[in-house]
């Protein structure tokens, strides 16, 4: 399925338009919606990490970092030390930004 098909799903999905309608034809309402999910997802990111921002951690708690499983080793406001597990590599100074909690 490509780009303009799987917004013409979404269409009729989730707005009220005719059923029956093909949107895929009306490239000005498709690059709209193209552009208003693109927007979206942005918008989303920038949300999801300022609520990363208000997480703290504690020595000893299991996260994710760079989708890798990590035990925090040190941490301070700002900052994290960390290790990843089953590799014993350990990363210091890691922004607290960049750590998800597990």
């Amino acid at each position: 399925m490509n780009e303009r098909q799987k917004v013409n799903n979404i269409i009729h999905n989730y707005v009220e338009v005719n059923e029956h309608e093909d949107y895929t034809d009306n490239k000005e309402l498709i690059n709209a919606l193209i552009e208003w999910k693109n927007e979206e997802l942005i918008l989303t990111d920038v949300v999801r990490k300022k609520e990363q921002l208000n997480v703290c951690f504690n020595a000893g708690d299991n996260v994710v970092f760079d989708n890798k499983k990590a035990v925090i080793l040190w941490t301070s406001i700002k900052y994290v030390d960390i290790e990843i597990i089953s590799t014993n590599k350990i990363y210091q100074g890691v922004r607290t930004s960049l750590i998800s909690p597990r």
